[in-house]
């Protein structure tokens, strides 16, 4: 049978926007940060991930201020799935307290909203 046409109502388009998500995660190295985004894909928690280019990051952990290289990685994904990508990235993280937040997506061209939904 024919595949079934994308539904571009203003209401399943408005559903959309307000179901996709994007994250921010980093990690200790290219390796770590390739692993795992590659898993979570593979298992489908995120439709995509972005690795960048190594960074410095600055902090301040245990009373102490580090000057350390990191990765961070965009992940583009959708509400119902981020409880999963969350504990995915706690069971499996080098970090004791990783960085991992979200933020919902409110505009972006239709073909890319389907696609992460």
């Amino acid at each position: 049978s024919a595949p079934q046409p994308i539904d571009r109502s203003p209401e399943m388009l408005e559903f959309c926007s307000m179901d996709t998500y994007m994250g921010y995660v980093t990690f200790k190295n290219q390796n770590e940060a390739q692993s795992l985004c590659q898993s979570m894909v593979e298992k489908r928690l995120v439709a995509c991930a972005n690795i960048h280019a190594p960074h410095t990051a600055i902090y301040e952990w245990e009373n102490s201020v580090h000057v350390e290289s990191e990765v961070s990685a965009t992940l583009k994904t959708t509400k119902d799935r981020l409880k999963a990508v969350e504990d995915f990235i706690v069971q499996n993280h080098s970090y004791t307290t990783p960085c991992l937040v979200f933020w919902p997506i409110e505009e972006g061209t239709d073909n890319f909203l389907d696609w992460i939904y």
